[in-house]
């Protein structure tokens, strides 16, 4: 009769190891500790700066929309000069195939592409160019693309660090890929209770 006891309690105990919901493990983020420890960002297109001749208008609604879902989540302060960003947000509005003939897709680097950034008037021309000449933002002409780049600390911006592309993603007041971001960072890291 022990023995009977004995086998049903390790029945019931084995039954339940098998029953009882394994401990999931933390899925690893996709955002890097980096963008949640930054504090300011810029925002441009792979073209350049908001004021920048080469920006299409299209580009600029996105640029204007992105900073303002910024300044509305409050996470980051917004900057318009690139050397005082710790992250670089670069836009891209995806256009039509036939409208971007000769540019096709800017491919991403080899992963040591960068480049310096001062607080000069040009800086925004340079990341352009390097976007432009592969910095590793592969953006699809025909999709929107929001990607994430942290600087170092000789104000170099790297290869993106979060990316995301959407048809129609920047488009309107508060774009799906800004919001994706946001849901993607608080994620990871989420915000600070306010204090009382």
């Amino acid at each position: 009769m022990k023995a009977l006891k004995i086998l049903a309690l390790l029945l019931v105990v084995a039954l339940v190891a098998i029953v009882a919901p394994a401990e999931k493990k933390p899925k690893k983020s996709d955002v890097p500790e980096v963008v949640a420890t930054g504090h300011t960002v810029a925002v441009i297109s792979r073209d350049g700066g908001a004021h920048d001749m080469l920006v299409s208008d299209e580009e600029r609604v996105a640029i204007a929309a992105v900073r303002d879902e910024l300044k509305a989540w409050g996470r980051y302060t917004v900057v318009a000069d690139l050397g005082q960003a710790d992250i670089v947000l670069v836009v891209h509005k995806g256009k039509a195939q036939q409208e971007t003939s000769g540019r096709g897709r800017a491919q991403g680097g080899s992963g040591n592409s960068s480049m310096d950034l001062d607080s000069g008037g040009d800086a925004a021309g340079r990341m352009a160019q390097a976007t432009r000449s592969g910095l590793g933002v592969e953006m699809d002409v025909t999709a929107d693309t929001l990607a994430v780049c942290a600087r170092d600390a000789k104000g170099r911006v790297g290869n993106p660090l979060w990316s995301r592309t959407m048809d129609g993603g920047l488009d309107g007041v508060s774009p799906m890929l800004m919001n994706q971001l946001r849901l993607a960072v608080d994620r990871a890291f989420p915000p600070a209770a306010p204090q009382p």
